[in-house]
């Protein structure tokens, strides 16, 4: 629209300088280059010629040469209107002005200046200073990316007591009889990290137990001190076991007739799975486990005056349940 703007006020001042009565000197008649479109003109008022004049003053030297091969102009006198008819290829532009006063110089003017803003290059009318090549828009920089969420967690628990019931079996293997006795037991588990220090103590207040003509009870307090590995998860923790195991024992014989009493150690290895279930910093969750021991010495049974009568087990296989508090 400002290119529009500035093109019809171009043209109107060479109009204006090319009309005035004793100012600026009409230009001659320039020549026609081969290129010129073909003027045709029905009527004298205005003619072919005035309006190449016309054409010829509206642009700059040469530019002329620049219109295109195949426009053709064509003037049609109606005495007090005249028609431009513009053709360039299959296109027609139809322009119809009304003068009464049969001004020819003034319908040449209009003609011409209808037929260079409809074929000439904008440029050719209007030289444009060059301006300096404009520099690319540095790219704005990218918004920082917001840092990482980070989830608060607690603080990782060192200390945990396990309080469990104890139930653990001794199968009849080779000569020792079949035991199966209650009791409970504490546990605790030193350390941070997945590896931690163990300690436990137990109690199996009173097993009864029979082999051959021998009935007699048994009493024991396990002590084990081990490793554990620890396997965390969101809401399981799996831990694994390994330790040694020293078993102190009262054994009681019953019957026949006269009740004897000895105390004993038994020592062996022990390994374990103990399942806790419950949220990482819960302080308080519900635990089971499994358990197995194995002493490679035992101790002879013997009744009076019978003799040896057996030995005791070698193989326990026990299991847990209870709770856990960590600190």
């Amino acid at each position: 629209m400002v290119l529009c703007v500035v093109l019809v006020a171009v043209l109107a001042r060479s109009v204006t300088a090319f009309a005035a009565p004793g100012g600026v000197e009409r230009p001659p008649t320039a020549e026609r280059p081969a290129s010129a479109p073909e003027i045709t003109s029905t009527g004298s008022c205005p003619s072919a010629d005035a309006i190449w004049t016309a054409m010829s003053s509206l642009v700059p030297s040469g530019a002329l040469e620049s219109l295109p091969r195949a426009a053709a102009v064509d003037v049609a006198d109606s005495g007090d209107t005249y028609r431009v008819r513009l053709t360039v290829g299959n296109t027609q532009r139809v322009r119809v002005y009304r003068d009464v006063a049969r001004d020819c110089e003034q319908r040449a003017r209009f003609a011409a200046v209808f037929v260079v803003l409809t074929l000439m290059p904008p440029e050719l009318l209007i030289e444009t200073p060059k301006l300096p090549a404009a520099e690319p828009p540095s790219p704005e920089p990218l918004p920082p990316e917001p840092p990482p969420s980070v989830v608060a967690q607690a603080p990782p628990r060192r200390l945990r007591f396990e309080l469990a019931a104890l139930s653990d079996t001794a199968p009849a293997l080779a000569s020792a009889p079949e035991m199966t006795g209650a009791g409970g037991e504490l546990r605790a588990a030193i350390g941070a990290g997945r590896l931690a220090a163990l300690l436990a103590i137990g109690l199996q207040p009173r097993t009864d137990f029979t082999i051959g003509a021998l009935r007699a009870r048994e009493q024991r307090i396990p002590i084990d001190a081990g490793i554990r590995w620890r396997q965390a998860q969101r809401w399981v923790e799996i831990d694994g076991e390994f330790s040694l195991v020293a078993a102190i024992f009262r054994a009681q014989g019953l019957s026949p007739v006269l009740a004897r009493e000895a105390t004993r150690l038994d020592l062996g290895l022990r390994g374990g799975i103990v399942v806790r279930v419950g949220a990482r910093d819960a302080r308080i969750a519900p635990i089971v486990g499994v358990h197995a021991a194995y002493f490679p010495r035992p101790y002879d049974l013997a009744l009076l005056p019978a003799g040896v009568v057996g030995r005791t087990p070698s193989l326990r296989i026990g299991a847990t349940a209870g709770i856990a508090a960590s600190f």
